[in-house]
Parts: structure tokens; C-alpha cells; sequence
């Protein structure tokens, strides 16, 4: 598989089809002092193991001055422990690709900035690189190429360090002083689908396609690659008739140059039927679920095993086959921890969707507790903000509101009604929602629902 546009992606960005990243197989456990200023390797301590570690550096080919630095920022930032293994990974590959970037330029400040990061020594590389972006920001008329390279690779630093929003920024000024670079268009379009800004998004995705197609051909695997990542902005922005035609594309790329039985096709397919779905196509989604989910499961070597049994139980789950897909979605969860030794936001996606089934069949016994897993994993991972952590807020709500338990309803409602209210405003449909949903629970009125569509599993019914 060719190597592929790879830039800022955030970890909670839906996995793009046609990237490389992160296939890295896990080793031993093992604790083992390494440098002689004694940094010891602890899975308690940073989340990896020594041979995890070892093997990843060997992979990619980066100093262990640098990946040593890159532990310490992911304990410096608090992150969750069963989350560092694959944000190491990541950021290693990050680290990766800038060295490489600035390794191409020709100026003596590249090569004194390579040396810091060799070392680990990611301050002082910033500092210098911001030195260097004033300098030519100064002389913008002249500069503007190099200028934006500057911030770029400032983005990336960023990102290192965990830092999306100040990456944000970095990224947005490379693409206002080089408005023509496919990179930089396509990792800011990335970052805003991980901010949920999905209009600014295609936007900039639109313009990298545009670009894309010019410079290496309609039909070519890094057109795929963009297209897929429309058509994932699309989705998520509830742009379904958009995402039809994003998804359509990228499989007609994908079957010429991978083949008609790849498992990338094959989970492409599963994507565009989830965009049927949300244009009211329900008969053709569930045909192409159905046959593409299949093929998935018949590969139980398939790298996304455990996808492809939650992509089953939703296909079960929309067609009323309720039961049949809760017992799959215990298979997911039963391949999830074949393939994985913690939790994670996959994981949390597979509980949250058992538990909302659960509350529609009156299994509320065993609803409640998986939903609290999946509410504990994603408030671990996400910020309050997020979607994740407001609809598992509102599943638990909801669980408790079918339980009769209405002061417990209230107070998930509520929790979740400010979240709403600061991110949306006071007017959203979001918002509503959960007021309409407190006076139904004052009034200690029943709760009823349904789900929506393919994707966005268990809503309320609207209340008038």
C-alpha cells in the first residue's frame, strides 16, 4: 500500500481507510533501564513496555532522545495510560514526518532544529522555528513559501506536544500563506474535523481535492484518500447526501487500484451504506451493509475483526433484529480485547451501543453498568464538550428516565443540558432536547424511543 497524505490526525479522527498508520504489532512486557540517566521504562510509569518501545524506534527510525521526550509529554499531559501506547505511536509518526520536512530544507536553521529534536530538546526547536517564522514574516512579499513551512512544521511541534488548538492556529496560518499546498490544506482539514468544525472542513478538503486530482490524477490512491476524508466531514456533520457522493467516489478509486475484493472496498462499502441510511435509502444501506460486512467477517486475520462485528451489530440493530444484535455486539467487545490489553474510545463505542439497545428491550438491569463503563471511558479520553461524552450522559439519563428512577434522569439531563448550552447555545435542537426531556421526567412521564437512523443510534421521540 502506497504511502499516503498522513497529516494531523488527531486520535479521535475516524480512522481514514487508506492510512498506514499505527500498524505495529504489540511485544513482551518488561521493565529495563535504558540511557545512562537511568530513564526507566515502567508500563505503570508511561504506558509501554520496553519492547513496545525498542521495536516502534526501530519502525521509524527515530532517536530515542526523541521518543523518550515524546513519553515524558504524554505523563507531562495527564494522558490516560491505556491511551499512551497509541498516542506514542502516533506522535512518533508525527515526529517522523517533520524531521524528514525539515530535513529537505536547506537553511541553517533546519539542520540546528533537527539536532534539537534528535535530542528530544522540543522547546528550544520551537523557539528556534518561531525565531525563524517572525524573521520571514517580516519580509512576508519575499518569504511567504518558506514563511508557511515555518508554521507548518510549528503545527507539527504542536502536535507532538499535544497541543490541537495551538496546532490549529499553526496550520491555518501555513494555509493562508501558502493557500496552493495539498499538505497543509489537507492535515487543516483533518484538525477541524477533530474540532468539529465540518462546514470549514470541506472547505479545505474541497480545495486539497481540487489540487489532488491536478497533481496526481482522479483515479489515484491519494485522491481516495481525500475523498474519504470529505465523505467522514460529511458524516459527521450530518451532510449525508454529500457523503453519498464522497463515498461513492472513493470506492470506485479504491476497486481500481486495490480490487473489487479488498477489505479496504469492502470497508468503504460499509461507510457509504451508513451515508444511504441518512438520506432515507434503508433498503439499499441494509443490502450493502449486509454483503460488505460478510466479506469482512469471513477474514478473521482482517485487522479490523472486531469493526466489522460492530458494523454487524448495527446492521442487526436496524433491522430490528435486537437481541440478535446485542449477542453481536458481545462478540466485538470479546474481539476487541483479543486485539487490545485496555480500554479504549472503540470500546466505549461498542458498549455504548450495546447499552442503548438494551434500554430499548427493557434490560435495564444490565443497561445501567455497561453504560457507566462506556461514560467513564469516554470522560477519560474526551473533553466534557465532546459528543461522545454528552450522548453517553444522555444514555444514562435515558436509562435511568426508563428505570423510573427520575431524580437520577434529572441530574444526568441537567449535566448534559449545560454542556449543550455552552457548546450550542440556548436555541440548538441539542438543547431542547434535554430541556423537553427534564419536563418529561418531572412530570414523571414515560420515556420513549427509537432509533434514528444507521448511524446515531437511540434518540428520544420528539416531544411537542
Amino acid at each position: 500500500m502506497v504511502e499516503l497524505l498522513k497529516t494531523f490526525v488527531p486520535s479521535s479522527t475516524p480512522t481514514v481507510p487508506l492510512q498506514t498508520i499505527g500498524e505495529v504489532s504489540n511485544f513482551g512486557e518488561g521493565v529495563q533501564i535504558i540511557g545512562s540517566e537511568g530513564f526507566e521504562i515502567k508500563y505503570e510509569t508511561y504506558g509501554v513496555t520496553r519492547g513496545q518501545f525498542d521495536q516502534l524506534v526501530q519502525e521509524l527510525q527515530v532517536s530515542r532522545e526523541m521518543a523518550k521526550r515524546l513519553l515524558k509529554v504524554l505523563k507531562e499531559k495527564d494522558v490516560e495510560l491505556y491511551e499512551r501506547e497509541s498516542k506514542f505511536k502516533q506522535l512518533l509518526v508525527m515526529y517522523a514526518e517533520l524531521k524528514n520536512k525539515v530535513n529537505a530544507r536547506e537553511d541553517d536553521v533546519s539542520q540546528e532544529v533537527v539536532k534539537l529534536l534528535e535530542r528530544g530538546e522540543l522547546e528550544e526547536a520551537e523557539q528556534l522555528l518561531t525565531e525563524s517564522l517572525q524573521r520571514r514574516l517580516s519580509r512576508i512579499g519575499e518569504d511567504r513559501v518558506s514563511a508557511a513551512s515555518d508554521a507548518f512544521e510549528l503545527g507539527r511541534l504542536k502536535l507532538l506536544q499535544l497541543d490541537i488548538y495551538a496546532a490549529f492556529d499553526f496550520a491555518r496560518q501555513a494555509v493562508e500563506l501558502d493557500p496552493s499546498n495539498i499538505e497543509y490544506l489537507t492535515g487543516l482539514g483533518t484538525i477541524e474535523i477533530e474540532l468539529e468544525n465540518y462546514e470549514s472542513s470541506t472547505e479545505h478538503l474541497s480545495n486539497a481535492l481540487s489540487l489532488t486530482i491536478e497533481k496526481y490524477g482522479e483515479n489515484s490512491p491519494e485522491t481516495a484518500d481525500v475523498y474519504s476524508r470529505l465523505g467522514i466531514a460529511a458524516v459527521m456533520g450530518d451532510m449525508h447526501h454529500e457523503a453519498v457522493s464522497y463515498f461513492t467516489r472513493t470506492i470506485e478509486i479504491v476497486v481500481k487500484v486495490y480490487g473489487e475484493d479488498s477489505y479496504i472496498a469492502d470497508q468503504m462499502r460499509n461507510s457509504l451504506a451508513g451515508a444511504l441510511a441518512g438520506v432515507g435509502e434503508i433498503e439499499r444501506a441494509n443490502e450493502l451493509a449486509e454483503s460488505s460486512i460478510k466479506k469482512l467477517l469471513e477474514n478473521r486475520n482482517n485487522p479490523h475483526y472486531a469493526l466489522a462485528l460492530n458494523n454487524f451489530a448495527i446492521f442487526k440493530r436496524n433491522i430490528g433484529e435486537l437481541q440478535e444484535a446485542i449477542a453481536a455486539f458481545t462478540q466485538a467487545e470479546e474481539a476487541y480485547w483479543k486485539e487490545n490489553d485496555r480500554p479504549g474510545p472503540f470500546l466505549a463505542n461498542i458498549l455504548s451501543s450495546k447499552g442503548e439497545i438494551m434500554i430499548a428491550v427493557g434490560n435495564l438491569d444490565e443497561a445501567i453498568p455497561i453504560l457507566e463503563r462506556a461514560n467513564k471511558i469516554y470522560t477519560e479520553i474526551y473533553s466534557p464538550s465532546s459528543t461522545n461524552v454528552i450522548s453517553s450522559i444522555q444514555n444514562l439519563g435515558m436509562a435511568w428516565h426508563a428505570a423510573k428512577n427520575y431524580s437520577k434522569a434529572i441530574g444526568y439531563y441537567h449535566e448534559a443540558l449545560d454542556l449543550c448550552r455552552d457548546k450550542y447555545g440556548e436555541n440548538h435542537r441539542y438543547t431542547m432536547t434535554f430541556l423537553n426531556l427534564i419536563e418529561r421526567a418531572e412530570n414523571e412521564l414515560p420515556l420513549r424511543v427509537y432509533f434514528e437512523d444507521f448511524d446515531r443510534g437511540l434518540r428520544v421521540e420528539e416531544l411537542k
